[in-house]
């Protein structure tokens, strides 16, 4: 649990919450809440809202702009193809398309059920790269991968216009670090019929970290 430094001195009247947790951990969390006092009881209310607009668990399809993902069944696991020079755990040992290609169907057959292909690193510190020159290294990998394998594609970028050329070339899923943010971004993924994970950075390149009052924060 982490306190905003407001809540802690009461210079905020309200501030936001993130609660997670399984379905079950929530309803047994609304049965208490129910009979406690002070604004507990709307707040559960107003949770108990919140999930009713979830569906159910169970398996459903994810439709991306090509292939559907089923989810909700069970963890489904996704490939990692990083075609970058620096990326923290495998940065150049997949720059060269062939091998990055190899790599991917590699991952199919040990049971990945999609594949995430990224051109710029998103780790602390990492430099910023070009949209032309990201899509110079994954076009042929997103390309390749499209033709030869089974499972959904996603494309690990945060530019929109790598995105579009990724889903034209067979990439099913665009992986956004930096949140959707991007109105241009958004256009993409609407209007190329591509699903979409939204991932969190806090700060942008070439940091990609913020501190904070107390503690530095990194995505």
């Amino acid at each position: 649990r982490s306190t905003p430094r407001g809540v802690a001195d009461h210079s905020v009247a309200t501030s936001s919450v993130i609660l997670i947790g399984t379905r079950a951990q929530f309803h047994r969390a609304l049965a208490k809440l129910e009979r406690q006092p002070f604004q507990l009881r709307a707040i559960g209310r107003s949770v108990e809202q919140a999930l009713a607009r979830f569906p159910s668990t169970g398996a459903r399809a994810v439709r991306g702009a090509h292939r559907t993902l089923t989810v909700g069944d069970r963890p489904r696991v996704l490939g990692i193809v990083n075609v970058t020079p620096d990326s923290f755990s495998d940065g150049g040992r997949f720059l060269d398309p062939d091998r990055a290609i190899a790599h991917g169907e590699a991952l199919i057959r040990e049971g990945a059920d999609a594949l995430d292909i990224g051109g710029e690193s998103t780790r602390p510190g990492a430099a910023p790269v070009d949209p032309s020159e990201e899509w110079r290294r994954i076009a042929p990998v997103i390309r390749g991968l499209a033709d030869r394998g089974s499972v959904p594609i996603s494309v690990d970028t945060r530019h929109a216009e790598v995105a579009r050329r990724a889903v034209d070339a067979g990439a099913d899923i665009v992986n956004d670090v930096e949140g959707l943010r991007d109105p241009a971004m958004r256009a993409a993924v609407r209007e190329t019929g591509a699903a979409a994970i939204v991932m969190h950075m806090a700060g942008g390149p070439p940091l990609r970290c913020s501190s904070g009052p107390t503690t530095p924060t990194c995505g």
